[in-house]
């Protein structure tokens, strides 16, 4: 038995479809690497927004 496996991680408010579509796009990675892989996705960084410049806090 081998086991592959891709493994991403989410940001908070991101659709839960894209996702899975990274988890899936790294699955497929390990797999092509060889057997009993597992691939991460660099996780995706959102600009960082001082809670005094948004306008939504004010």
């Amino acid at each position: 038995m081998t086991v592959s496996v891709g493994v991403t991680e989410s940001e908070g408010e991101e659709d839960p479809s894209d996702v899975l579509r990274r988890a899936d796009t790294e699955l497929y990675a390990a797999k092509r690497n060889g057997r009993n892989r597992v691939a991460v996705s660099a996780p995706r960084r959102l600009p960082r927004v001082r809670a005094d410049q948004d306008p939504a806090l004010s």
